[in-house]
């Protein structure tokens, strides 16, 4: 929006259907700089901090080269600096919170959602494709459209194996041999299970899409 041509585009961000999270910051336990690390959390969470997140590069507080257009946490930022905001910002702070996000579910979607996407849309793209195209030709019927676009694996079937089989064992110092032998013992089964599963989602997606475009062709005969 900021470049030419920009004002040809807008930015919304839904009502009551946007989840804006923040970006955590913290210091170690047992730093080797310790004030200075106070110091640095200290300034990035000062007024002179935020601004060069959420100000046009070359305003009064902002960065001096590259605008970073992100979120500051301080609700003066949006109402001082109103008019340095870079584009697209508006202050997101006086959103009522929602009732509906689960931080719990997003953390298992991020580590379980990437390797069944691949198996969906880029592992069988070509087979994908052509379904799409025959069901698009012959009509997009709605039996069809649905048979596609179907989940493979239920939400709470993935939530669970976001938990219990992607996510991984955690080997602390203070086990004893025997407990570490029976935790890397767990993570290789999980690796397993999770090869398993990768291959089971491919083929899966891959005779779907067989068989949807089988329908659709012969659908689009009749």
């Amino acid at each position: 929006m900021a470049s030419p041509g920009g004002e040809n585009l807008g930015f919304v961000l839904p009502e009551g259907l946007t989840v804006i999270n923040t970006d955590p910051i913290s210091i170690l336990k047992d730093a080797p700089h310790m004030e200075l690390a106070k110091e640095f959390v200290s300034f990035v969470m000062s007024r002179r901090g935020q601004r060069l997140w959420s100000l046009r590069a070359g305003t009064p507080g902002g960065p001096v080269e590259t605008t970073l257009g992100r979120y500051a946490v301080l609700p003066e930022v949006y109402s001082e600096d109103a008019a340095h905001l870079a584009e697209g910002l508006t202050n997101p702070l006086g959103a009522p919170a929602n009732t509906w996000y689960q931080q719990k579910a997003e953390n298992a979607r991020i580590n379980i959602l990437p390797a069944y996407l691949e198996k969906m849309m880029v592992e069988n793209k070509r087979q994908l494709t052509e379904a799409w195209k025959a069901v698009i030709d012959a009509g997009a019927p709605e039996d069809l459209v649905a048979q596609l676009t179907r989940p493979l694996v239920s939400e709470e079937e993935m939530l669970r194996l976001a938990d219990e089989v992607w996510k991984d064992v955690v080997l602390t110092p203070d086990m004893t041999d025997d407990q570490k032998q029976s935790a890397e013992a767990e993570q290789d089964r999980r690796k397993k299970l999770r090869s398993d599963l990768k291959l089971q989602w491919s083929e899966g997606f891959r005779t779907r899409y067989a068989d949807v475009t089988a329908a659709a062709k012969a659908r689009k005969q009749k």
